[in-house]
């Protein structure tokens, strides 16, 4: 520890300057005793004993420094007035010996009250660092708690800029794609066209299917905005989950046109939650598998249940997902390097999507995927629902 530090650290009238001056005047008390006795023709062995105290004292309020400052004073003026010849400072061999007796019994005084100092001097030290430390420790709390308001204000922001966006999108797609939809509709009742309007139907055609994407999107952000805000809730009902998928499973076959097998256990899984939203995290999933895989592969929907749980498999063998990769698909936005160099689109927030659906049912989402053994998305629901209550419209 750094002494000028542990200057610091010591009250104003601990600090060893302190006990230099002390020193004078406190060696100058001792010797009160030892001259009345002298005065009264009184010699006494111990008349050492104060002048030792003294120097006791004055180790372990001060330290080393000025002890040994003490323990030189006492021993000059022991010389000089209690021992013969009195008055002068002379060591003969006479007088050695007491005197020797007087300063190794102030070293060794000194020492041990020293190392005790030291170590006491340490550990209070050592509390007032912690303290120093502690306060710094607090500040820096604050200083995160204030980070962490401004990030949770800048995400709610970030959350009200893509609500109000995404409804204000809406109605121009909706009209433009409106508008495209009924200029199909007329050009293809006008039969054969001039050969300078030959390409308005496939450029009416671009600007159904762009719209139909931009649409998709603004409903996904609308969707993930609603949901993370908390300002939807679940209209919950009994429903069975097999239906469920088989619906699911239908409709993206027929879209789709791909072999999806599904796999149903002997005796219905029936659980409560919000059907429709369920729907979307099964669409979801199957339709990323039917994306991200050959086009000759089956994609595999299962269905079983564990005990209170229902738990959902969507697998399919498309190229697996780098470990390192796999915590961050759940966040929005967010597509593997591999979906961002195909051609498939998207937007990286369907499985976003379905992590904050499956947890407001009170399940967990997760995904497996190793090389030459294909991805599987698993989640697991419970069949009754903590708290349940109807749907709110934003």
């Amino acid at each position: 520890m750094n002494q000028k530090r542990d200057s610091s650290l010591l009250p104003w009238w601990r600090l060893p300057p302190v006990g230099y001056i002390a020193t004078f005047p406190l060696v100058g008390l001792s010797l009160v005793i030892p001259f009345v006795l002298r005065h009264l023709h009184v010699y006494n062995p111990f008349l050492d004993t104060p002048t030792i105290l003294v120097t006791l004292i004055i180790a372990i309020i001060w330290g080393t420094e000025p002890a040994v400052l003490a323990l030189l004073l006492g021993t000059a003026t022991f010389d000089i007035y209690f021992l013969p010849p009195y008055d002068t400072f002379a060591l003969e061999w006479p007088s050695l010996l007491p005197l020797a007796t007087f300063i190794v019994a102030e070293i060794i005084i000194v020492f041990l009250a020293a190392q005790r100092e030291r170590g006491r001097r340490h550990i209070q030290f050592a509390r007032q660092e912690l303290a120093l430390y502690a306060g710094e420790l607090e500040q820096v709390n604050q200083e995160l708690a204030a980070s962490n308001q401004e990030l949770e204000k800048a995400n709610t922001l970030k959350d009200h800029f893509l609500s109000m966006a995404s409804h204000e999108l809406k109605t121009p797609i909706t009209s433009i794609r409106g508008q495209a939809q009924l200029g199909m509709r007329r050009v293809a009742r006008q039969g054969e066209l001039p050969s300078e309007l030959a390409p308005l139907s496939t450029v009416l055609e671009s600007i159904n299917q762009q719209t139909h994407r931009l649409q998709s999107l603004v409903d996904n952000l609308l969707d993930l905005s609603i949901l993370r805000s908390g300002k939807m809730t679940l209209r919950v009902s009994p429903y069975d989950l097999g239906d469920l998928c088989r619906e699911v499973v239908t409709e993206q076959q027929t879209l789709a046109g791909r072999t999806i097998e599904l796999e149903l256990p002997a005796t219905p899984v029936v659980l409560q939650g919000d059907n429709e939203r369920l729907s979307q995290v099964v669409t979801n999933l199957v339709a990323n598998a039917i994306k991200y895989s050959p086009d000759n592969s089956p994609v595999q929907v299962s269905i079983s249940q564990a005990g209170e749980i229902a738990l959902i498999q969507v697998h399919n063998d498309g190229p697996a997902i780098p470990q390192e990769q796999q915590a961050n698909i759940f966040e929005p936005f967010y597509r593997t390097p591999d979906a961002q160099s195909s051609s498939k689109k998207g937007w990286g927030l369907g499985l976003a999507i379905s992590k904050q659906i499956v947890e407001r049912h009170e399940g967990h989402i997760g995904v497996e995927s190793f090389e030459e053994k294909g991805t599987t998305f698993c989640i697991e629901l419970p069949l009754v629902l903590q708290e349940a209550s109807e749907i709110t419209a934003e």
